[in-house]
């Protein structure tokens, strides 16, 4: 038998899955805000496509200090903590300047809420205070549990919003935020409680960053439009091509 046929049947008896591309490890960081641990977990493991390992970290300011061994394609925000130091800054701001990509959701907004270097790269401002900014006064941002609402995609052909419609979810609603004016809208929703724009994408460094402001409580967490969402997000901030766009199609 010629080394010829010997490869083909090598190749024909491996599993499909070793043709398969490698699922984006995606690096999930809970802390310093309470949340339903099971509901939240259940939706990770759900997630098509994408490994996620998850951490929680103490609101000591050493998140960034020592991530868990692992080449990590995505860090995910879920956090809410404040403090963060020097080290924890350069140490996120390299994974960034690396290409590693960054979906953060709901309360994340609101971390590091003293460190302006952070606003810059999630795209927005939610003030845990009145605060006053280059000469401009802003009241403490606002929330309300328990609303229905419903999310409208504000870009079709986004590939974070492939096959997804407008859909209604029963969550929180964020009001009185600063948002960027280069981000990319991606989900909007009206309401006396809310603004319009609920998700956004952009760039940060070489990093394709997502923010995703639903993503309360255990309803949202199962309902398959938001896991949706939520795993396309991943996946499209794991691969930044040239000039941040996504490689994914």
């Amino acid at each position: 038998m010629n080394k010829l046929l010997l490869l083909t049947l090598a190749l024909t008896l491996l599993p499909l899955s070793a043709f398969a591309e490698t699922p984006p490890k995606a690096l999930v960081i809970t802390g310093g805000h309470g949340f339903d641990d099971a509901p939240f977990d259940a939706m990770l493991k759900a997630l098509p496509g994408v490994e996620c390992t998850r951490i929680d970290v103490k609101d000591d300011g050493s998140i960034f200090e020592k991530l868990p061994e692992g080449k990590w394609d995505v860090i995910v925000l879920y956090n809410m903590g404040q403090k963060i130091s020097d080290k924890s800054r350069e140490n996120f701001l390299a994974l960034l300047d690396r290409g590693v990509g960054l979906v953060v959701m709901h309360h994340a907004i609101a971390a590091f809420n003293d460190w302006p270097e952070y606003w810059k790269i999630i795209g927005a401002h939610y003030f845990l205070k009145d605060y006053t900014e280059k000469g401009s006064e802003h009241a403490q941002s606002t929330w309300k549990e328990g609303l229905e609402y419903t999310l409208t995609p504000a870009d079709k052909d986004h590939p974070i919003l492939k096959g997804v419609m407008p859909f209604t979810v029963h969550d929180e609603t964020y009001k009185g935020f600063t948002t960027a004016p280069d981000n990319h809208t991606l989900l909007t929703t009206e309401g006396p409680t809310t603004q319009p724009e609920y998700a956004w994408s952009r760039t940060y460094k070489n990093a394709n960053v997502v923010y995703m402001l639903p993503g309360h409580g255990p309803t949202i967490f199962a309902d398959e439009n938001y896991r949706k969402v939520v795993g396309q997000a991943i996946l499209w901030a794991a691969k930044p091509a040239k000039d941040g766009v996504s490689a994914i199609k």
